[in-house]
């Protein structure tokens, strides 16, 4: 497999004005079961707590499936060490990034 330069969500994000030191600071003390529930509810905040007809069980499936992938993509050298860390094999691996468009968000901040 080819190899490939270290890509970093931090510094994607950072570079959009998404992201900076002082808040992720504040994030590295949160566990993502709070994470995940701070954001769904600032998310729902302006319709009282409702997810109007959106599936949100079935939803976090590929939710939490994405961002696994985005962070094997970020500390993974190749896409063998990648497909591994994740479990699957290098052939899903692919699949999966294709699907979810993971090569995408990381050349947004070439």
């Amino acid at each position: 497999m080819s190899n490939k330069k270290y890509k970093s969500i931090s510094r994607v994000l950072k570079s959009q004005g998404k992201s900076s030191e002082e808040f992720e600071t504040m994030i590295n003390k949160l566990s993502i079961e709070e994470l995940i529930g701070l954001k769904l509810e600032l998310t729902t905040r302006f319709t009282n707590g409702k997810f109007f007809g959106y599936p949100l069980l079935k939803s976090f499936h590929h939710i939490v499936r994405e961002s696994l992938l985005l962070f094997a993509h970020s500390i993974c050298k190749t896409n063998n060490e990648a497909s591994s860390l994740l479990g699957i094999t290098t052939y899903q691996y692919k699949q999966l990034l294709r699907k979810y468009k993971i090569r995408e968000f990381f050349k947004k901040s070439d």
